[in-house]
């Protein structure tokens, strides 16, 4: 038994006097592991150096148990209760000796580990199914409610009978009402954007805590699989975050299959850097790793960062100046933008470019003014962390986890931040690569959208008919506008080249007139939106490549028609984008 605390602060000074560091010249806290970060002692050494001045054993020379507690409040604590083999009680503690308590002292790295390898059943578990437990209906976990089969059945039963009974009638009704429906979903697109403008946010000069005590902790999450290309390049942007060293955790969240990326990291890893080893399971997607990594989230906000990319440095601070701002305790998440560094690599590259650019500062800025549910990016989206937890986290079968949060959000009465700060990153350079990667976010939008009509009257009740009306024009209508173009076109070029006489009367009439106008009023406001993008953000060099839109759309129909596929056979699989293809010095 340990029968006297030591004084963890006289233990730090002098571990850290033996490695020539000053630590009265950095901020004490009380948990040795992150003081070590602070003063740039390593964090096992720091653990050794409590555990010989506090004469007590190491838990790596015991087996214990786990017990079941409030696993996020313990690792803030520092101190984890178990058993050992005899069934005695003993602390796991990175904060030092616990009275009365046998206590076996860690580094907080070794805290994470004990707790993977203990508690893996219940951390996948949790890591998949929480929200299914929680609200069964609002998971991805099933593709289509019993309601949605059976209005499937009777939809595609009318539809035969139409076409059997009068086919160019049922043909010509279903062109009109689908050229009405794009047209609709294109104006509202048009009108958020035209909001956006006037209400994007500024870049209004940083207010800094006065007091170092008044900034709040923050976790990092970083969630990687088979990155070595790039996984340094992010350690390097992550230890540029101008944002006091012991108030930020990074959680690098690696599957257990990919021993790749470990190894290229090596030593470049920052004191603060915490490796979390995600046990295979599927579904092996990034929502069920950041789902894992809420058992060790010890910051009062958290962001996720994707592998490549390289935020403002003061993005933390800007975040946490929009959470404070009177008037915003109701928001749940602040969305920073998103940007391309390799934005005149290819065609492809130009057109991501273009296309972030009008969706980030326009479109998001827009959809917050007209306080509609907001899909969020992927990445540098900023949490309050308890506020994330109580909402179930992200939602383990769904391959646009962010997405789904945003309308979960707003279906809670949460709202969603835009703030003007950037995060960059590398844009898909290569056909096959863009395309894969498309899918997987088209399939996420069908599966939020199937989710979500499952109970359209609860989903207009919760986020009022305009939230409605967005959430069918984006998430929802997006797919299906990248699945009818290209038989529009196709319908198009029937028409041109042999004009048959069975295709005049589906297009006679106001039916003609709204297909003229889609062909050219909507692609031609597609068109604006890109050359209105390459007003901002020094984009003025792509303008002509904004001519093209129409081009780069049919590589999304293809990505739709893949996504459709996937939906069916493998829901829930997660097509990975392929990173490190462009380096920065042959992006040009």
């Amino acid at each position: 038994m340990i029968t006297g605390v030591c004084d963890l602060e006289e233990v730090a000074s002098r571990t850290a006097e033996a490695y020539g560091i000053d630590l009265n010249a950095v901020w004490w806290i009380d948990r040795p592991d992150r003081a070590a970060v602070t003063a740039g002692v390593p964090g096992d050494v720091m653990a050794d150096a409590i555990a010989d001045a506090t004469d007590c054993e190491r838990y790596a020379d015991h087996a214990v148990a786990v017990i079941e507690q409030d696993f996020p409040e313990a690792m803030r604590a520092g101190c984890v209760l178990a058993t050992d083999d005899d069934g005695q009680p003993v602390a796991l503690s990175s904060s030092g000796p616990i009275d009365d308590t046998r206590t076996l002292v860690c580094s907080d790295r070794e805290l994470i580990a004990v707790l993977c390898r203990e508690n893996a059943e219940l951390f996948t578990h949790r890591a998949i199914n929480d929200l299914y437990d929680r609200a069964p209906e609002h998971s991805a976990r099933y593709v289509l409610s019993r309601g949605q089969l059976r209005f499937g059945v009777v939809a595609t039963v009318a539809l035969v009978v139409g076409l059997w009974l009068a086919p160019i009638a049922t043909v010509g009704l279903m062109l009109g009402l689908t050229n009405l429906f794009l047209f609709s979903a294109v104006l509202f697109k048009l009108v958020a954007v035209l909001v956006g403008v006037r209400k994007a946010p500024a870049a209004d000069q940083l207010v800094r805590p006065a007091e170092k005590e008044d900034i709040p902790h923050y976790t990092v999450l970083a969630p990687v699989f088979r990155e070595p290309e790039v996984v340094v390049g992010l350690a390097k942007a992550l230890g540029r975050l101008d944002y006091p060293l012991d108030r930020v955790e990074i959680l690098l969240l690696i599957e257990e299959e990919d021993t790749e990326t470990p190894e290229a990291l090596g030593e470049h890893i920052p004191g603060n850097l915490f490796p979390i080893i995600v046990p295979a399971s599927q579904p092996q997607t990034k929502p069920k790793a950041c789902n894992w990594s809420l058992n060790f989230a010890r910051g009062d906000h958290l962001v996720i960062y994707d592998a490549e990319d390289a935020p403002d440095p003061d993005q933390l601070l800007i975040a946490l100046d929009a959470f404070r701002k009177p008037g915003n305790e109701d928001v749940l998440a602040v969305q920073a933008a998103l940007d391309y560094w390799n934005d005149d690599y290819n065609f492809i590259t130009r057109m991501f470019a273009l296309e972030y650019a009008w969706w980030f500062q326009f479109m998001l800025p827009g959809l917050s003014a007209l306080k509609v549910p907001i899909p969020l990016g992927g990445t540098s989206n900023h949490f309050r962390t308890q506020a994330l937890r109580d909402l179930g986290g992200w939602d383990g079968f769904n391959v646009t986890e962010d997405a789904d949060l945003g309308v979960r959000a707003a279906a809670e009465g949460w709202r969603i931040a835009i703030i003007r700060s950037f995060t960059a990153e590398e844009a898909s350079s290569k056909a096959k690569q863009f395309v894969k990667q498309r899918s997987r976010w088209i399939k996420g939008y069908q599966q939020s959208a199937l989710v979500r009509l499952r109970h359209p009257i609860e989903l207009a009740r919760t986020v009022g008919f305009r939230g409605l009306l967005s959430f069918v024009f984006l998430i929802a209508g997006t797919p299906f506008t990248f699945l009818v173009t290209p038989i529009l076109w196709l319908f198009l070029f029937i028409s041109v080249v042999f004009n048959p006489s069975w295709l005049a009367p589906m297009f006679a009439g106001v039916w003609g007139q709204l297909a003229f106008v889609n062909l050219v009023v909507v692609n031609a406001m597609v068109i604006w939106l890109n050359l209105f993008a390459c007003t901002r953000r020094d984009r003025e060099k792509l303008t002509g490549w904004a001519l093209l839109n129409p081009v780069y759309w049919m590589l999304h129909s293809a990505a739709a028609y893949m996504a459709t596929y996937e939906l069916i056979r493998k829901p829930w699989h997660w097509q990975k984008t392929a990173h490190g293809l462009v380096t920065k010095d042959h992006s040009a």
